[in-house]
Formats: structure tokens, sequence, C-alpha cells
């Protein structure tokens, strides 16, 4: 687990997965030090006491007040805390509640609904719920910190990464250009369900408006910090609809991946 401030006021949380035939993919959680502290996204489970050890380093359980969660596949720890942070509400889309009620009993005054272009006041600012133009179901939404300009966008940035090194980069501004791109594109063609379907101008369009507010930071789910690199972030993933679908290996070619693989600690 790797601990950065990647901008004032939110501390990162990242680990990684190595996954054949993709590279070392970042997943990143973030605390934000609102007067109300928020936890964006809870970590991989198979890391959960790792994860919670360093969160628990970062904010004190009787402080934190909110858990959002992007999507209900970043459910990694999330009941853990819940039952930690006892005054704590877990934040999700209402497609989000949906489907992770499909699979566990979450208290209903322990769940807090906000859909896409509303506003959570979390004390000292709002954060803004927002439909990001890629994701990989219907429930992801993304937040704007209205205090900051910081933009945390869920799977829509995301990029395996050819080392575990560059995973814990400061600034995506580390990784070369050309495997960034590479990486970028991968990942859309790998997470967006067939998104050469999309339409383009209305994806655009959600590009151009995400684009417009000049986010001071890009803090994705899967990306290493984009401080420098915003334009070019927006800039590959304009054309990123365009990228091919991707399909992983057949069995027999998976099975033979596996058997080359050094055993490997991130």
């Amino acid at each position: 687990m790797h601990i950065s401030r990647p901008a004032p006021d939110i501390a990162e949380l990242t680990d990684a997965i190595a996954i054949p035939g993709l590279g070392f993919l970042p997943v990143n959680a973030y605390v934000v030090y609102a007067r109300e502290p928020v936890l964006i996204d809870t970590g991989l489970r198979a890391s959960s006491p790792d994860f919670l050890d360093e969160l628990w380093s970062l904010v004190e359980p009787d402080d934190l007040r909110w858990v959002y969660l992007t999507h209900p596949d970043h459910t990694g720890s999330v009941f853990e805390i819940l039952a930690t942070a006892q005054d704590a509400l877990l934040v999700t889309s209402r497609p989000g509640l949906g489907l992770l009620s499909l699979e566990h009993r979450v208290p209903r005054e322990r769940m807090f609904v906000l859909n896409p272009g509303e506003r959570l006041d979390v004390g000292d600012r709002r954060l803004m719920a927002f439909r990001p133009p890629l994701r990989d179901n219907p429930a992801t939404t993304g937040l704007i910190d209205e205090l900051t300009g910081a933009c945390f966008g869920s799977d829509c940035f995301g990029a395996p990464m050819t080392s575990g090194d560059l995973v814990q980069s400061e600034d995506v501004a580390a990784v070369p250009d050309d495997e960034r791109v590479a990486g970028e594109r991968l990942w859309t063609a790998a997470d967006t369900p067939r998104p050469a379907d999309m339409d383009r101008d209305a994806y655009l369009s959600g590009l151009a408006w995400l684009r417009d507010l000049a986010p001071s930071v890009v803090l994705g789910g899967h990306l290493t910090p984009a401080h420098f690199r915003v334009e070019t972030v927006f800039d590959t993933l304009a054309d990123a609809r365009d990228a091919p679908s991707h399909m992983g290996p057949d069995e027999l070619r998976f099975r033979r991946t596996l058997a080359g693989m050094e055993p490997t600690r991130i």
C-alpha cells in the first residue's frame, strides 16, 4: 500500500493488482479532509487488512462521516469500515444502491443516495456527483470537489502500468507518453462495454463538459494522479472511443501466461 498527498486536503491510498495481458493496474482510494471527512472507494478485498491499517492511520474512525462508492464493485473493505466508523454514512447513486442491495443488507439509516448532478455538503465544501463519459456500468458516478477543483473520475481515468514502480508515481507525467496512451486505450477497451457503439457526439459532449471544468488534478480509480498531464489525459480519452474492443486470452493462452509468471508482491 502506497500513501501519497496528490492535492491539498487529499490523501491517496494506492494498491495494485498484476493482471496477465494488461500489466499492473493501480487501485486507488482517497481520503478528503473536509470538515466532515470523506473516504472515496474502499480498496481491494484481498488487501483489506493492510488497507484498514493505513486508512485508520490517516483518519480516526470516529471522525469519518462519509464513505462514497463510485460504483458497487469498489466495495473492498466497505462493511468493515462502516462497522468501525459508526457515524459514517455510505453514499452511492440510486442504481448503485440497487445493485449493492442484491447481495448485501445495508441498513437504510446508514445510506445516503447521491445521483449525478446532486451535491453532497461535507461542511466546508460541496462534492458534486457527475456521470463519467466512460464507465463500466450504469451505476458509476464521479465527484468534483468544488473547493479545490479535484476531479475523482472513477473508472473513466485508468491505465495499466508496465511496472509496479510506475504505479506509485507521484504524477502520470512520470509515465512515458507512449506507454500512457497505450495504457489508457487498453483500459478503455477492456473496461468499457463496446466503446465503439457509443454515440460519438454524446460522448465528446460529456467529455468536453468535464474538461471545461478545468480540474486542478484528475484522480482516477485506476490511474496515477494527473497534475501536469491533465490536457493530454483528456486528449487521449477523446480518441479512446475508437479503441478496438479488447478480448482477453482464451483458456490455453491464459494457462501459458500464468505458468510463465514469477510470484510478484507489489
